[in-house]
C-alpha cells in the first residue's frame, strides 16, 4: 500500500511549496485540490520546479469551470515542466462548489466520457484519425484519474480512466465502488492492474487537537447530496439523515453536531491505527491510500520522517 497526501483547506500557497520539498522522496505523490480558494495549477507548477522525485496530482480539476482544451493544455503544460510527473484528475465536483462559479452539474455521465475521451485525443498525433477536436500541437500524454464517490462514475472510470480516486469511503464502500470499476474494466478486456485506485481519507497527527477540525470537514462534505448519500450507504444513516435536516435549515452548528465518534474513528488515519487501517483496505481492490493532514506543516515533518510513510 502506498501513501499520498493531499492539501484541504490550506489558504497560504508557500505551506503548501515547503511541505512539498520536505516530502520530495518520502512520500508517492502530492495531490491539490480546486475548490474556490487557491489555484491549485499555480502551486503544481511552482511545486514542479523545486522537486525531483514527488509525483503531483490535480485532484480534482471540475469539468464544469474549465473548458477542456483549456485543461488539455494545462495538464500537457504540468508534465512538461514536472519532467513526467504530473496526473490529471477530474470530475463533477458538487452542486455547493460549482454553484460559486455560476454553474452546476448536468449530464454528469455523458460529460465526463466526453472530457476523457478529448483530453486522449488532444494528445492523440494518429494521422489516421480525422477530427474537428482540439489537438495540442505536442504530445505529453499524462495519467487521467476520475474523482468519484458513486457507482456509476465508477464504472465509467474503469472504462475509460487511468485511476479513480475516492474520498472518505469507508473499506467497504471503496470495495463497493472499486469492485463496479474493476468489472467495467475487464468486461473490455482492460487488464484490472492498468487501474490505480486510491481513497483519501484524513490524517491527524492529535485527534484530541484535531477533533473539532474534523467534525467541521465533515460536516462541509454532509452538505452535499452525493457525500450525505454516501454516508448513508456507509452506515451513517443516523447521521446522515441529521446532516440533511441540518443543512436544509443553513444551521452549521446543527450539522457538526450530527457528526458521531463513530464517523471520526473510521475516517481518519493516526499514526496509532495507521497499520489497521492498511489492513482494513488491502482486501478492498484500493492500491494506495491518500493523506487529508488537518494540519499540513507539522505533517510533513512527520512523513519526511516516518518509515510508514515511504
Amino acid at each position: 500500500m502506498h501513501f499520498d497526501v493531499a492539501v484541504w483547506n490550506e489558504r497560504d500557497p508557500w505551506r503548501i511549496i515547503n511541505a512539498a520539498e520536505k516530502i520530495d522522496g518520502r512520500i508517492e505523490g502530492l495531490w491539490l485540490p480546486e475548490t474556490v480558494e487557491l489555484d491549485s495549477v499555480s502551486i503544481l507548477g511552482a511545486i514542479a520546479a523545486r522537486t525531483s522525485s514527488l509525483k503531483l496530482g490535480a485532484g480534482i480539476l471540475n469539468i464544469y469551470t474549465r473548458t477542456i482544451p483549456l485543461i488539455a493544455m494545462t495538464a500537457a503544460t504540468l508534465q512538461l515542466i514536472s519532467r513526467n510527473r504530473f496526473s490529471l484528475g477530474i470530475g463533477v465536483s458538487t452542486n455547493n462548489i460549482l454553484e460559486k462559479h455560476g454553474s452546476r452539474i448536468y449530464q454528469p455521465l455523458h460529460q465526463l466520457r466526453l472530457a476523457i475521451q478529448s483530453l486522449r485525443f488532444a494528445n492523440s498525433h494518429d494521422t489516421n484519425k480525422v477530427s474537428t477536436g482540439f489537438r495540442l500541437p505536442f504530445s505529453a500524454p499524462y495519467p487521467i484519474y476520475v474523482g468519484t464517490i458513486g457507482e456509476q462514475i465508477s464504472s465509467l472510470a474503469g472504462e475509460l480512466a487511468d485511476g479513480l480516486i475516492f474520498n472518505c469511503a469507508t473499506p467497504e464502500y471503496a470495495k463497493r465502488l472499486a469492485s463496479r470499476a474493476i468489472h467495467a474494466a475487464e468486461k473490455i478486456d482492460r487488464d484490472r492492474n492498468e487501474l490505480d485506485i486510491k481513497n483519501a481519507l484524513i490524517f491527524s497527527l492529535d485527534l484530541q487537537r484535531d477533533r473539532q477540525s474534523i467534525i467541521r470537514r465533515l460536516a462541509y462534505y454532509g452538505a452535499a447530496s452525493s457525500y450525505n448519500r454516501m454516508f448513508k450507504q456507509s452506515g451513517f444513516v443516523t447521521e446522515s439523515e441529521q446532516l440533511s435536516k441540518a443543512w436544509q435549515k443553513k444551521d452549521s452548528v446543527a450539522a457538526q453536531q450530527a457528526i458521531s465518534d463513530e464517523m471520526i474513528e473510521r475516517l481518519t488515519v493516526t499514526p496509532g491505527n495507521m497499520t489497521e487501517i492498511v489492513q482494513h483496505y488491502t482486501s478492498t481492490g484500493i492500491s494506495s491510500i491518500t493523506l487529508i493532514p488537518v494540519e499540513l506543516t507539522s505533517a510533513a515533518d512527520y512523513f519526511a520522517n516516518s518509515r510508514l510513510a515511504q
